[in-house]
């Protein structure tokens, strides 16, 4: 048994609860961007929060290096399921952070394989670390005064300057809703396709965004009638909406809402690219989505849909 550290950067640096001094030394200031000011335990997993910002989430994994290494698709599946909690995790901080310390910050990003630190450890010491593949490289490198360009003083640079502060109350809220929603594995699928939906709605991929929303929209409500009415999962999803409407399941405004994105959705598969889809049905749809996870599993998610558009 060994155990495995992901770990990330949200798409716009922060410092967990309170900044780095940036007088220190060398030395003493690498150790204080690379403190874990905040972590707790959720069943098998545990997460990290360090001073310059790095989310670690890390669980223990039965895998040896002297054993032959796992099959592709092993691998995969895994890298599958870990990137689900990481996102769904990326959404709740950014949500959480953004309503907690009152300020429209993040703009949630994706995070895949190529954003990702992975250290593999064995009682507690570094077996192997691996560097990703992408920008975030460029934030880890920010832990170490010497890899700072000599043209600009440390207090000049941008990625210092703009940081946010993140509070300790705002990872405390954090930990509150992602404990609550690794209790059942499939909030945690439905909030990293959602987080994925938003990151599409963000770069105006507004077709690609609601049909991920509607994924969720769906399937939640597939889930009501089949185990909370006892019907038959296989009916359309028109008579699944309409069924729980009856039932007072879901109020009729929402009724209303979800039926404009499924006919939207039909659209799409229907009408190929010649559907014309708005940033206004997209919202909807996400927000739809948000809706029926409040409503069956009680998270309650306050999404910044702030978008920049280049030129404008």
């Amino acid at each position: 048994m060994q155990t495995v550290k992901y770990s990330f950067y949200p798409a716009q640096p922060y410092w967990a609860i309170n900044a780095v001094d940036l007088s220190l030394t060398s030395e003493e200031f690498s150790a204080s961007m690379s403190e874990i000011v905040y972590s707790f335990n959720q069943d098998e997993y545990t997460v990290e929060f360090s001073r310059d910002g790095l989310i670690s989430i890390s669980r223990d994994e039965k895998y040896s290096t002297n054993q032959l290494r796992p099959e592709f698709e092993d691998t995969i599946q895994k890298l599958k399921l870990i990137l689900n909690y990481i996102n769904a995790l990326n959404l709740i901080f950014c949500c959480e952070a953004d309503r907690v310390d009152q300020f429209s910050y993040f703009h949630l990003q994706i995070v895949n394989n190529r954003d990702l630190f992975v250290d593999e450890l064995q009682c507690g010491k570094l077996l192997i670390g691996y560097l990703p593949k992408s920008g975030a490289s460029n934030l880890f490198e920010c832990r170490y005064k010497n890899m700072h360009s000599v043209a600009c003083p440390i207090e000049f640079d941008p990625r210092f300057i703009m940081r946010r502060i993140v509070s300790r109350d705002a990872l405390l809220a954090v930990q509150v809703l992602f404990s609550n929603a690794v209790k059942n594995k499939s909030t945690i699928i439905y909030l990293s396709f959602l987080a994925k939906s938003l990151a599409e709605y963000k770069n105006s991929a507004l077709d690609h965004s609601l049909v991920l929303s509607w994924f969720v929209t769906e399937s939640i409500v597939s889930d009501i009638y089949t185990n909370q009415l006892k019907r038959n999962k296989r009916d359309y999803a028109c008579d699944k909406i309409n069924e729980l409407k009856k039932r007072g399941k879901i109020k009729p405004t929402l009724f209303n809402e979800v039926e404009k994105t499924r006919k939207k959705r039909n659209d799409i598969a229907h009408a190929t690219m010649s559907t014309c889809i708005s940033s206004v049905d997209s919202k909807r749809s996400i927000e739809n989505a948000l809706a029926l996870i409040f409503i069956h599993f009680k998270i309650d998610l306050r999404v910044n849909f702030g978008q920049s558009v280049l030129g404008m």
